[in-house]
Order: structure tokens, then sequence, then C-alpha cells
């Protein structure tokens, strides 16, 4: 008798992890214990889970590039170690057709397979990632990336959590 697959993470984090340093942290943090929070309102200490479980982070993570991966469930918050994809001087993206798929884009985690797809099909089409569109054309983010540009001396980035959002600002 096989042992029951873990249950897919709710909500999720990743990030560029250098040589022991984690850049936006604090956003990170805040950002995944609102989301858990929201997501499973009746389960106490989202903060402490969370927390804690980033405390100490595994030694492997002092030095080199690392994109680890934390992932929230009923169950208990883990960070999964991984390597860091290769930089790229430049990306080539591919605009998914139509409005933001996603059912949740305010939560990292329950759109993942969406996302995945949409990046597996920009792939396919000679690109690195996928863009998002909200309903009324509005870039939103990349489906598996961050997307950062120059407005004069200032990076901007997109910072739009929903479709809604994008749209009622423009």
């Amino acid at each position: 008798m096989e042992a029951a697959a873990a249950p897919e993470p709710v909500v999720v984090t990743s990030w560029r992890h250098v040589d022991g340093w984690w850049p936006g942290r604090l956003h990170h943090l805040e950002r995944t214990v609102a989301a858990a929070a929201r997501t499973w309102p009746g389960v106490p200490d989202w903060a402490e889970k969370v927390v804690a479980a980033t405390h100490e982070m595994p030694a492997e993570l002092a030095e080199g590039e690392w994109f680890p991966r934390l992932e929230v469930r009923t169950t208990g918050v883990t960070v999964l170690l991984r390597p860091a994809p290769p930089r790229r001087p430049a990306s080539r993206l591919w605009t998914l057709p139509g409005a933001d798929p996603r059912t949740a884009p305010e939560v990292k985690g329950p759109d993942l397979a969406v996302l995945a797809d949409a990046r597996r099909t920009a792939l396919g089409r000679g690109a690195d990632d996928a863009v998002l569109l909200s309903s009324a054309g509005h870039v939103l983010e990349a489906a598996h990336g961050t997307l950062a540009w120059w407005e004069g001396e200032v990076l901007t980035t997109c910072l739009l959590y929903t479709s809604d959002a994008a749209d009622e600002r423009s």
C-alpha cells in the first residue's frame, strides 16, 4: 500500500537567496502570513508558524544562489531548498491571450498549475515566460517571474495583485 501524497500547498512564496541574503524577507513573510490567514481564518498563529519555519534556514543557503520555496498548508509550514534558475541578461515574453485566468490572484499558490501551463505555452512559443493581463488589457505580472522596468531613473514593478485593482486604477 502506497502512502498518500501530501496535499498541494495552498499558499507559497519563493525568492532568490544569494550568499545568505534574503532580499525582501519581511515583505515575503507578511504577504504569506496574510494569505494564510485569509485562506484559513480559523487557524491561529500564522505569523508564529511562518517565522518559526524560516528562523533557521538550511546551512546550504549561506553560499551560492538558491531559490527556496516556503509552502504553507493547514498541517504546517515547510521550506523547500531548490537551486536558483540561471540569470538571464534579457527575457523574451509572450502575452497570454485573454484576461488573467487565475481563480485567486491575491494568493500565491492556488493557481500554480494554471501559471505552469501558461509558462509551458510561452516556452513552446520561444519565450521565457508568459505575461498575464487584466480584463482591460493591463499588464499584471509574469507567470513565473517578476516584471521590472525603468521609468526614467525609477525601477518599477507590478505590485497589483488582482485584475480588478489594475482595471480600477487605469
